[in-house]
């Protein structure tokens, strides 16, 4: 999900843990083309200088590879509806009218989920109480 994130010539930091964690500076010099199907990752290299030969070959190493902030259209969690494999939240129309809209979601973190598309900016979504108002949108198409 962060793949478009990483861009070759970026500054890195390498993290060795059998070295007691020592961080090292790299640049990243390469960024593979597949995703491997079963970890969900990407091949990256980096350029790291080994001046006192402390890193060796196959050694295990974080990589924490930072980007410039972005700014996202990002709602909570509990806004988000999910009905026959689709996901929705409700957009206030009027005070008190609300109605069900399909949005596509990106990456979540802490309680918020990026929607991609479905939302535009300063429009206002029903961030707390969205499964009750789905419940009383249900019983009425019920009656």
């Amino acid at each position: 999900q962060q793949v478009d994130l990483i861009k070759v010539g970026e500054e890195v930091l390498v993290e060795i843990p059998a070295l007691g964690n020592k961080q090292y500076k790299a640049k990243l010099i390469y960024e593979g083309d597949i995703v491997n199907p079963e970890t969900r990752t990407v091949t990256v290299r980096s350029d790291l200088q080994n001046i006192n030969r402390e890193i060796k070959p196959d050694m295990l190493v974080s990589m924490l590879i930072q980007s410039l902030p972005e700014q996202k259209l990002a709602v909570p969690l509990q806004s988000i509806v999910r009905e026959n494999d689709n996901t929705y939240v409700y957009v206030q129309l009027a005070p008190n009218k609300f109605r069900l809209r399909e949005v596509k979601l990106g990456p979540d973190y802490n309680g918020m989920v990026n929607v991609e598309s479905g939302v535009a900016m300063g429009e206002i979504v029903v961030s707390d109480g969205a499964f009750h108002v789905n419940n009383e949108r249900k019983r009425k198409e019920l009656e």
